[in-house]
């Protein structure tokens, strides 16, 4: 299946179709071209086919020609010749999707189905505005300094509306200009429009759409979403772990967060020197495996905004400690040494503690069943007499 009129028997693509839904039932008005390839388990193209019918379901209609970018529309259900006929198909003025079904029109064999997406053509709303996982949240005002966030523009009915003009038909806004600035980008039939936002300051920025040059002038707006503007010079440093007590050998994932001034986390840099003294991090207990953080920290993430470490419990039991100092490149008051403690269960003290308390438990059983004996006992004497 392909978009256009692209030939080759329609192989080289084979993706997601969105298209206007504004009616058209033309030659030239498809917004995609269907060929049918059946092949045998071998991947052999069968000389000899069964007719087979094409019904289209939710939005669109069919056509179908020999020649491709011929059709025209005649109808949403279509009894094709799978060795010679094209299938196009065409808006009907609906939005959402059409799904297109294939089945054999003797045997009834279900072959098949594609789906194409007719967008609406008029902006009723904006969808929540969003920020790739890939991207960040946090920016730089120099180097590292873009990220992007998208938003989906929907007709009354929620579906996607394509074809508007960034600066015309929708607009983008910078709740502080100072902070950041945003402009159009691309556009992407799974996200929405793409606006790049450029750190320019130090501090925070929310990003909204309208329909309007100014958002206090727009009748149709989004919410919004943050973007901050970070710092890349480091002040102070954190460490912690994803749990307080692991059982011998259990995997520590420990993250290392470097803030600024403000402790905030920093953002721009790959690699941050003197983060730690020489020694970087250490612990009291032999680690089952796993590398401690050291100075300098690289790899740092410009998506989290953080480091992590992978290390394995000691395979004893104990409390174990990590320790480090501050390194030169965060501020005078903060080179001092920290500590972290979590716990190691020591697996034998802890098989000694279900022991006793079961033996405990059955003491209580026993202790149970002789009351209970003795007051039978007493019943039965009482019968007799």
């Amino acid at each position: 299946m392909q978009s256009g009129d692209t030939d080759a028997k329609l192989a080289a693509q084979d993706s997601t179709i969105v298209g206007l839904s504004t009616a058209n039932g033309l030659a030239a008005g498809n917004v995609a071209n269907i060929w049918i390839n059946a092949k045998n388990a071998s991947n052999v193209a069968f000389a000899k086919l069964e007719s087979v019918t094409a019904t289209i379901t939710g939005a669109g209609t069919l056509g179908a020609n020999a020649t491709v970018a011929s059709a025209i529309a005649a109808g949403r259900s279509l009894l094709i010749n799978p060795l010679t006929d094209y299938i196009a198909v065409f808006p009907d003025g609906n939005s959402g999707t059409g799904t297109i079904t294939f089945t054999g029109a003797t045997s009834g064999v279900a072959l098949g189905t594609k789906t194409v997406t007719f967008s609406g053509i008029t902006l009723v709303k904006f969808a929540a505005p969003t920020i790739a996982a890939t991207d960040s949240t946090v920016i730089n005002a120099t180097g590292a300094n873009t990220t992007t966030v998208s938003v989906l523009a929907q007709d009354a009915s929620s579906n996607l509306v394509s074809g508007l003009a960034a600066g015309t038909d929708m607009y983008a806004f910078s709740s502080d200009t100072a902070v950041a600035t945003v402009a159009y980008s691309t556009y992407s039939a799974t996200t929405g429009y793409a606006f790049t936002v450029t750190g320019v300051a130090v501090g925070t920025t929310n990003i909204s759409f309208g329909n309007a040059s100014t958002l206090a002038a727009s009748t149709i707006k989004s919410t919004s979403v943050s973007v901050r503007v970070g710092s890349a010079t480091p002040s102070n440093v954190t460490v912690t772990t994803d749990k307080a007590t692991y059982a011998p050998g259990e995997k520590i994932t420990m993250t290392v967060t470097i803030l600024d001034s403000t402790g905030k986390a920093v953002t721009g840099l790959n690699t941050y020197a003197n983060i730690f003294s020489s020694t970087g991090v250490t612990a009291n207990m032999t680690l089952a495996s796993g590398t401690l953080p050291t100075t300098p920290v690289t790899d740092y993430s410009s998506t989290t905004n953080t480091k992590t470490y992978t290390v394995y419990a000691p395979v004893t039991g104990g409390k174990l400690t990590f320790s480090w100092t501050g390194g030169t490149a965060l501020a005078t008051a903060n080179q001092v040494a920290k500590t972290l403690d979590v716990t190691v269960a020591d697996s034998g003290a802890a098989a000694l503690a279900a022991v006793t308390a079961l033996a405990t438990t059955v003491a209580s059983l026993r202790t149970l069943i002789v009351t209970l004996t003795n007051l039978v006992l007493k019943i039965q004497k009482k019968v007799k007499a």
